[in-house]
């Protein structure tokens, strides 16, 4: 490098001079492979890899669970696109899975469809892969071990959240005959696997998409058979929310009675699930049907009560609806 100055030490061509040297400098370290790729070379250097990508995408303690194929915020979809391709050339197929479902979902949000569709398919085929050759595994064995019990749950797990992700991907796209597919496999999947709650899921959005295609008497009577495994399964919540659905349903065929009847339903699993929102919608639907049918006093009791809990929960659109 240059020598040392007194005096013009930030002169251009100083400057210039002495980053000419550096570079060359470095050009002859990363040219020797070895040093190259050594930790202080590459700390100098900032080269972290993907850890932050993998930090985001592989953030969980746990290597098994739903939570884990959930979307994490936060990763960067360029850097997710090259972990996926390292994961890949390792060989790593249950981090590949989990990337690709990871990968669809922010092309999803980006509204880049025509990217996240084939992603999640290729997720799908990659958890459908693994689980038949860990299937295959432990049918050579003798007795399966925890191990292969273990691979199993994964690999289960990735095919219905990835299954059900498409689905709502393709219902968001306006491709509603895939999406009734995919939600159809779902429910198989989960009966295979004995997950009364998964199956419940996919039964509720058949039931939303059939809606969306005009089968009200289909998606009743589908959503009717998703209100029994919820039950079954105790999710309040969800039973609230698809009351709320079928009510409105009900309502555009005229019958009021029956759309009364699970409004006033939606509105004891909505206090029994502690869920103010949802019990807010169900007050102002109420409300809403009870104005229609002319019981102008019981519209106000409800619509008021609504409006009260708009006001508590902040809900400003509940309360302007209200």
């Amino acid at each position: 490098l240059p020598g040392r100055r007194v005096f013009g030490r930030m002169s251009v061509q100083l400057v210039a001079e002495r980053r000419r040297y550096l570079q060359e400098y470095l050009d002859n370290v990363l040219a020797d492979q070895d040093m190259a790729c050594s930790e202080p070379v590459m700390t100098f250097l900032q080269i972290h890899g993907h850890e932050t990508e993998e930090k985001i995408v592989f953030g969980s303690s746990h290597d098994i669970g739903r939570q884990i194929w959930d979307m994490p915020a936060g990763a960067p979809t360029d850097g997710v696109e090259q972990l996926l391709e390292t994961l890949r050339s390792r060989g790593d197929r249950r981090q590949e899975g989990r990337t690709q479902n990871c990968l669809g979902l922010m092309y999803a949000e980006r509204g880049a469809h025509e990217k996240a569709i084939p992603m999640m398919q290729g997720a799908i085929e990659t958890c459908r892969e693994g689980l038949r050759r860990v299937q295959a595994k432990q049918g050579e064995s003798a007795d399966g071990d925890e191990e292969n019990t273990e691979e199993i749950e994964f690999w289960s797990t990735g095919m219905v959240v990835c299954i059900a992700n498409l689905g709502c991907i393709l219902t968001k796209t306006g491709h509603l005959q895939g999406a009734l597919e995919r939600f159809r496999e779902g429910v198989a999947v989960g009966g295979e696997l004995g997950d009364i709650g998964f199956q419940a899921n996919c039964l509720g959005k058949i039931c939303m998409v059939l809606a969306s295609k005009g089968d009200i008497h289909g998606a009743v009577k589908v959503g009717a058979g998703a209100m029994e495994m919820w039950e079954a399964a105790g999710d309040n919540q969800r039973m609230a929310s698809m009351s709320l659905a079928l009510a409105a349903m009900h309502l555009s065929r005229g019958e009021v009675k029956q759309a009364v009847e699970l409004l006033e339903g939606s509105l004891l699993l909505s206090r029994r699930a502690r869920d103010k929102i949802r019990l807010a919608e169900g007050l102002h639907a109420l409300g809403t049907c009870f104005a229609r049918i002319g019981y102008h006093a019981h519209a106000l009791e409800h619509l008021q009560q609504a409006l009260a809990l708009c006001r508590e929960i902040g809900d400003r659109i509940g309360e302007a609806r209200c």
